[in-house]
C-alpha cells in the first residue's frame, strides 16, 4: 500500500513519508550490520562509507538495492 501512496506523492511533487521511512530503515539496518562486522574483526568505526540506494522494479514487484 505504501507504494500506491508513494506514486501519488510522486505524481503531485510531494515527498512520500512511507517511501522515505523505508529508505531510512534500509540505511540504518545496513550501517548497523556493517558496524557489527567491523566489531567482529576488532574494529570500532566505519570510515569513508558511501551508500548508494536504488529501486529495482519489474514484473509488478519493487525492491530496494543497496551498494
Amino acid at each position: 500500500m505504501s507504494e500506491v501512496f508513494a506514486s501519488f506523492s510522486d505524481l503531485f511533487g510531494g515527498r512520500s513519508g512511507a517511501y522515505r521511512r523505508q529508505l531510512e530503515s534500509l540505511y540504518r539496518d545496513t550501517t548497523d550490520d556493517l558496524l557489527k562486522q567491523a566489531q567482529a574483526r576488532g574494529g570500532n568505526w566505519l570510515i569513508g562509507l558511501r551508500i548508494d540506494m536504488d529501486e529495482v522494479s519489474g514484473k509488478g514487484m519493487q525492491m530496494f538495492m543497496i551498494t
